[in-house]
């Protein structure tokens, strides 16, 4: 879980706690879906704010509209949590990426 604290609070939200261990395949399509259905026309929609958005409301139970309403800086601050989580796991495998030194 990531805590991220607001510097501008909403009136109700000062923090934004970041669930996304029990984001699945299903809440991933479903965001897709969702994203798609508000016109993002991106071939991938993982480049999407609106769908990383999208995800962080559900990882998060804080509805779209509040995550669409926090400052900039708020705003990136959880878009970057979910980028990370979205392209942090998406690197070589080191057993098998570049590993063919001649011996």
């Amino acid at each position: 879980m990531k805590k991220i604290t607001l510097i501008r609070p909403l009136e109700n939200i000062s923090e934004i706690i970041l669930d996304l261990d029990k984001i699945d395949g299903t809440a991933i399509l479903d965001c897709e879906r969702q994203c798609r259905m508000l016109g993002e026309v991106s071939p991938d929609v993982q480049f999407s704010k609106t769908f990383s958005a999208l995800l962080a409301s559900k990882a998060s139970g804080v509805i779209f509209d509040d995550i669409k309403g926090l400052s900039g800086p708020d705003f990136m601050h959880v878009i970057n949590a979910v980028s990370n989580f979205l392209f942090g796991g998406i690197s070589p495998n080191p057993e098998t990426s570049g590993n063919s030194e001649k011996q």
